[in-house]
Order: structure tokens, then C-alpha cells, then sequence
């Protein structure tokens, strides 16, 4: 696991979608060229809870300082992380030669997605 560091990037929201129960998801993108440290950092931040900041530019460290408390509704995981952690446990008992449990996630997805899309007329 990756000691904590705050992570910055340049880039861009591109996209924004308003979920169901007033959640929103973000899309951001970059151009810059991001090394393999930063992906790694990124990639194991997935599904955890975090601040993510945004600002036209340079954020100066003596504006995130004194940043709230991060609070997150005890006990209420999202039902995508619920599935996302179930096909982890799965593929941690069948890892059905899938080496990461990215991949394995993936091709569980995919079937699920045509299942239910063979019911639509």
C-alpha cells in the first residue's frame, strides 16, 4: 500500500452525471503525461473514500490545511462496491485463472450486462 500523499494532476472534468440518491459521478481527464508511480496511486484508491479538489489554478497548501473532517455514512456502501467486493471474495476462492481481480471483475460485468440485456425487447 502506497503512503498517503496528496496526489495532484493536471487535468480537466469532462464529463458529470447525477446519480440516482443525489450522488454525482466525475469524470476527469488528463493530457499530461502520468507516470507509473501516479497510476499506481490512483489505481489503489479505488472504491475508497476521499477528498478530491478542484481549482482553475494552483491550489496553494495553505488552503487544504484545515479541510473538514472526512465523514462518510457508517455502514452504507454503495451497491456497486457491494458487488465489486463480492466478486473479489469470489475470485479469491475461484480465481477462474484470472491473475488480477480487475480482470476478473471485468468479465463477471460483462456477462451480467448481457444477461440482462438478452431480456430487453
Amino acid at each position: 500500500m502506497s503512503e498517503f500523499k496528496p496526489t495532484q494532476v493536471q487535468g480537466s472534468i469532462n464529463k458529470m452525471t447525477v446519480k440516482s440518491g443525489g450522488s454525482v459521478k466525475i469524470e476527469f481527464e488528463t493530457q499530461q503525461n502520468v507516470t507509473g508511480d501516479v497510476i499506481k496511486y490512483f489505481s489503489e484508491q479505488i472504491d475508497k473514500y476521499g477528498w478530491i479538489t478542484h481549482s482553475a489554478r494552483i491550489i496553494e497548501a495553505e488552503e487544504i490545511i484545515s479541510l473538514p473532517p472526512l465523514v462518510k455514512e457508517k455502514g452504507k456502501k454503495s451497491p456497486s462496491t457491494r458487488l465489486r467486493e463480492v466478486f473479489y471474495r469470489l475470485w479469491q476462492q475461484n480465481n477462474e485463472k484470472f491473475e488480477k481481480p480487475d480482470d476478473y471483475y471485468v468479465d463477471k460485468m460483462e456477462k451480467l450486462i448481457d444477461h440482462y440485456k438478452e431480456m430487453l425487447d
